[in-house]
């Protein structure tokens, strides 16, 4: 697949005509990741490196907009330092079919959080927002000025 047909594809795909009103703050995140699977999915070679594992490209054309909102939303609320923001997010958005599940059936499980919570994950979330929507707006303007 030619890289504007990926794009097109992943943009249907996600949605990305009401990306601020599908993701809200996590719009330009999930643009970000939009571009980045469409270049994997360009890129003419069959397999892609996630993690330590060279993987087929397909399982990323399964993605829906509900795995790249979990994908952003993980990401906005993780806490630790990313040292390789593409590595992480290709890998995030691999494993999001399986992980969107567990997360559903584990948010059931554990009930509401206190307002202490709420705070504290508010907070990392606007961080690491800023932080990788910094990295997906460089990561653009690259595939932009290559494309």
């Amino acid at each position: 697949m030619d890289r504007a047909k990926a794009t097109e594809y992943f943009s249907e795909r996600f949605d990305l005509l009401h990306a601020g009103e599908r993701y809200g703050e996590h719009a330009e995140a999930v643009k970000g990741m939009a571009a980045l699977l469409a270049e994997v999915i360009s890129d003419p070679a069959p397999r892609v490196k996630v993690g330590s594992q060279s993987v087929p490209k397909g399982r990323f054309l399964q993605l829906t907009a509900d795995h790249a909102a979990y994908v952003a939303e993980s990401v906005a609320a993780q806490t630790g330092k990313i040292r390789n923001p593409r590595s992480y997010l290709l890998t995030a958005l691999y494993r999001a079919p399986e992980t969107v599940s567990a997360r559903s059936r584990g948010k059931q499980a554990t009930g509401k959080k206190t307002a202490e919570q709420k705070a504290r994950d508010a907070e990392q979330s606007a961080q690491q927002t800023a932080w990788i929507q910094d990295f997906l707006a460089d990561f653009g303007k690259g595939a932009t000025e290559d494309g």
